[in-house]
């Protein structure tokens, strides 16, 4: 089943139907933080798009949970205590509530569009639904974007191959740092780099790192997860395409980063 709701002031229509580009945001049952959440609406805003909060429930944890005997290990304290299926619906509807309540103060904050769904299936992070405009899957970094209004990212990385997709990318950063809203950019080189490109950031007012790399799945891979740390970091869609989905997935999780927008 899948439950629905948009916002944006007395504005009840989703963004899928307005014809307004959405970028899907994949919530698991780890949450997402307020720095993150905060980076996907700045992002948002800058483009124009609405925001899909996907809430993926774990059916199979739900499952196991219903057998008798069953235990959970505490990732924080390594503390094995009695996992119960009642106890674990219940965190589920509290986490739930609670990211309502976090879409509804930084999204109507900035009068960005957006609308929640809850979901049974896991998102399809390389092959998205095709209105979706980018997919963005929260780190594990827990701060890097003030709470101030109008705040600017510290630092962005963005892999650059050439496609489409990665001048998209470029297209964004650029907006980014048009509105002042970075002050850094890390610009991951996987295959000929145009300089206009470098010119024009520089023309912006940001300091730019420039990073040359082979185009490979390990160098993609490595700069998901570390490498320079970054409070947003861009990839391009197509350089996910052929990247193991379980790989992947973990990859993105464990990002040091606050965010990874895959750009559609």
């Amino acid at each position: 089943m899948t439950a629905e709701r948009a916002g944006n002031g007395a504005e009840t229509r989703a963004a899928s139907e307005t014809g307004t580009p959405e970028i899907y945001i994949a919530i698991d049952a780890q949450g997402i933080s307020r720095a993150s959440l905060e980076a996907a609406v700045m992002v948002a805003e800058q483009v124009q798009a609405g925001l899909l909060g996907l809430f993926m429930e774990d059916l199979l944890l739900q499952s196991v949970a219903e057998l008798p005997f069953t235990t959970e290990v505490v990732r924080s304290t390594g503390e094995e205590r009695d996992l119960f299926a009642d106890h674990l619906r219940l965190r589920h509807r509290q986490l739930l509530d609670r990211m309502r309540l976090l879409f509804d103060e930084c999204a109507l904050a900035r009068q960005v569009r957006f609308r929640f769904e809850v979901s049974e299936r896991k998102l399809p992070i390389a092959a998205p639904p095709g209105q979706a405009s980018g997919i963005y899957v929260p780190g594990r970094r827990r701060s890097g974007v003030s709470q101030r209004a109008g705040a600017a990212l510290s630092r962005i990385k963005v892999l650059y191959d050439g496609s489409e997709q990665s001048l998209r990318a470029f297209d964004l950063v650029l907006s980014l740092a048009s509105a002042g809203r970075c002050r850094e950019v890390m610009v991951v080189n996987l295959q000929s780099l145009p300089a206009r490109l470098l010119t024009e950031l520089s023309q912006r007012g940001v300091r730019v790192y420039l990073l040359n790399e082979a185009p490979t799945q390990q160098a993609v891979l490595r700069h998901i997860v570390d490498g320079p740390v970054a409070d947003l970091v861009l990839v391009p869609l197509v350089l996910a395409a052929g990247v193991d989905q379980t790989v992947l997935q973990a990859s993105l999780e464990n990002s040091t980063s606050v965010g990874t927008l895959l750009v559609a």
